[in-house]
């Protein structure tokens, strides 16, 4: 929490907490006051679950994201029910847990559950390659910073550097509109890149993406030199919408890569849901409680309750 706060100069660092269990993930809390179930012995692999825990840390002032897309376990139960804060996407998805795929599936659900980027290191390439950027008006703190991120103001990189607009509105912020037809949303992206250069930008719709730029012999992203790229979007029903940078390895796979948190649209008070992702999730939800079920511990039928609240919910969305 603020307590363990150490700064040097423009650099600081804070203590947090952290869980990691075979069965349920890893979690990370950030700033609460105090450490979560202080005093307890506790098995993790089996009770209390991630998102009881969670709910101690928010009632504590803390934060609580998911680390490295989850390991598509307990997110998927935490998520519905809005117990935890996001998820760490590790190296943008491509290697652990849910994946971008899984993450857009859970935003097209139209609850927010905003990424944030960390390395994870020694266990992938290299000591802070992914990183959290926070939109902030005054210089940032810690607690700041933590809320900010949150509330999904913020965007991940390797990299690049991309910032995403519509008339002031950024991400983490809603629009809300009446319904009507020819209904545009005008979007306004920068990109920048020091290292590894971007070849396309992309923006993403209820997880749909449209590459908007890029690269040729004839057009690129000089290093350094910001590129400000205009687009619209039409909108016929509730969205998100975010944006992406990025350029591809000689493997085929995603090199340098940035990508925002999502930007709303609500539409007469809606927010967005699709029913080919509520089914997908559903089935992931299905695994992780029926691999509950053949698990036996004391406190299994209320860590079960927990499993199945989370399955009625989203069965219950429309």
């Amino acid at each position: 929490g603020d307590a363990s706060v150490k700064t040097r100069g423009v650099y600081g660092i804070a203590s947090g907490q952290e869980y990691r269990a075979g069965t349920y993930g890893h979690i990370s809390f950030f700033m609460h006051k105090q450490l979560a179930l202080k005093g307890l012995t506790v098995d993790p692999n089996n009770f209390p679950t991630f998102g009881m825990v969670s709910r101690e840390v928010r009632k504590l002032g803390g934060y609580s994201f998911h680390c490295h897309g989850g390991y598509e376990r307990e997110i998927y139960a935490d998520y519905i029910q809005q117990a935890t804060d996001g998820v760490e996407l590790l190296q943008m998805a491509h290697y652990r847990g849910i994946g971008l795929t899984g993450w857009y599936h859970m935003l097209n659900m139209g609850f927010r559950f905003p990424s944030i980027g960390a390395c994870d290191f020694p266990y992938v390439r290299a000591l802070g390659d992914c990183r959290t950027y926070a939109y902030a008006s005054k210089t940032p703190t810690h607690r700041s910073w933590s809320q900010a991120i949150a509330e999904g103001r913020s965007f991940i990189t390797t990299g690049p550097m991309v910032i995403l607009e519509s008339n002031g509105a950024r991400p983490g912020d809603t629009l809300e509109l009446r319904k009507r037809n020819g209904l545009t949303i005008p979007l306004k992206i920068k990109v920048a890149a020091e290292i590894s250069p971007i070849q396309y930008v992309q923006i993403i719709v209820n997880g749909n993406p449209r590459t908007i730029w890029s690269a040729s012999d004839e057009d690129t992203i000089a290093p350094g030199k910001w590129r400000e790229i205009k687009a619209e979007v039409e909108i016929s029903e509730p969205s998100w919408i975010a944006a992406r940078a990025f350029s591809i390895s000689p493997t085929g796979r995603p090199d340098g890569e940035a990508h925002t948190n999502p930007l709303w649209v609500y539409l007469n008070n809606e927010r967005p849901f699709d029913k080919e992702s509520r089914d997908w999730l559903l089935d992931k939800l299905d695994g992780r409680i029926s691999a509950l079920k053949l698990r036996k511990f004391a406190e299994q039928p209320e860590a079960l309750r927990f499993f199945e609240q989370s399955r009625k919910l989203l069965e219950n969305q429309r």
